[in-house]
């Protein structure tokens, strides 16, 4: 599985490249947007697991050296290590997996941020295999139990961990009967609250480090859990980067005389000056009603202006009125309906 095909960019792509093509995808393929599309939400899962490798630094080297393969890339890296540096330098700790959750929030936090309280599950290991998800095992078939196997195209007396039993020497036959086979246990409940900074879009993480699942080891550390932010649209409002837009029904008479009209914002509402003779769907940018930057600053709010016609029932019960307007209309578009005739008339 090739992470930069998955995400639509070349493999010299800058970090900003990768997470615009992310928040596209993610936002394109989200669940929310394709009830039941079981494609989508597998290319969801995709889009997810290639932005987790991609926007980390150390995993991006990983991945990049391993040909699509990381795990491969980091055992590679960690015999070179153990040549170079001698393998008591090369200790690593142990972590456990991350965990990831989708967090929806309201167009309204954008604006202001918000701070969220929200339950994930502890995880703790499961004590009586060991957190190794089986009670019966036997030595592994291909490193016999040694948890190692060697480099044999190598001049170097050089082993790395076992592919096969990752390193354990064993292989698990039984499924623990207390944890069902997966080393942890589900206890109850963490509830832990969040900062959701103002300005965020769809696909921006917020990382909490030590709130993922256990090691399998115990003193190992937990991994982490990564938040993914999904923006709700807006019922009204119509976001395009920090900018926003809607259109704004307007009356036939306030276009021709002008008028002052009273349109919600994001945090309330404000007065637009509507000049006499505006043109259907004329633009108003309120400077600084928009969403904020990340360094400070606000965008944009635009209001377009929309002619909207009466209903059938209005204009049965106000058809005398509307007669007086057409013959209104009639006698000022004469003149201007003259350079249309065929010549010669």
């Amino acid at each position: 599985m090739d992470f930069y095909q998955i995400l639509g960019v070349a493999r010299t792509a800058t970090e900003i490249e990768i997470q615009k093509a992310y928040r596209k995808l993610s936002m394109q393929h989200h669940p929310d947007r394709n009830p039941g599309d079981k494609e989508a939400e597998e290319k969801f899962k995709q889009v997810q697991e290639a932005y987790e490798t991609l926007h980390d630094p150390s995993r991006k080297i990983r991945y990049d050296g391993g040909c699509h393969t990381p795990h491969r890339a980091s055992s590679a890296s960690n015999i070179w290590d153990s040549v170079f540096t001698g393998a008591h330098q090369n200790v690593q700790i142990d972590r456990g997996r991350n965990i990831q959750i989708n967090l929806d929030v309201e167009l309204k936090d954008v604006f202001a941020g918000v701070t969220r309280n929200i339950a994930i599950p502890k995880r703790e290991r499961c004590l009586k295999c060991n957190s190794q998800g089986y009670s019966e095992h036997k030595p592994c078939s291909k490193c016999h139990g040694s948890g190692k196997t060697a480099i044999k195209q190598s001049p170097f007396n050089i082993w790395m961990s076992c592919g096969d039993c990752n390193g354990s020497g064993r292989a698990g036959t039984i499924s623990c009967d207390e944890c069902k086979g997966q080393g942890f246990l589900t206890t109850t409940n963490i509830g832990i609250s969040v900062t959701i900074p103002p300005g965020v879009d769809t696909g921006h993480q917020l990382r909490l480090a030590g709130y993922g699942e256990p090691s399998r080891k115990p003193e190992g550390k937990n991994g982490d859990l990564n938040l993914i932010i999904i923006v709700k649209e807006h019922k009204l409002f119509k976001r395009n980067g920090v900018n926003l837009t809607y259109e704004y029904p307007i009356g036939y008479s306030e276009l021709c005389l002008g008028a002052n009209i009273e349109v919600p914002t994001i945090s309330g509402s404000a007065i637009v000056t509507i000049p006499p003779n505006t043109k259907d769907y004329t633009q108003f940018r309120l400077k600084g009603m928009g969403l904020p930057y990340f360094n400070g600053g606000k965008g944009d709010l635009i209001i377009i202006v929309k002619l909207t016609m009466p209903s059938p029932e209005v204009v049965n019960s106000n058809k005398e009125l509307l007669r007086s307007i057409l013959q209104f209309e009639k006698d000022y578009l004469a003149k201007e309906r003259e350079q249309f005739k065929p010549k010669g008339e």
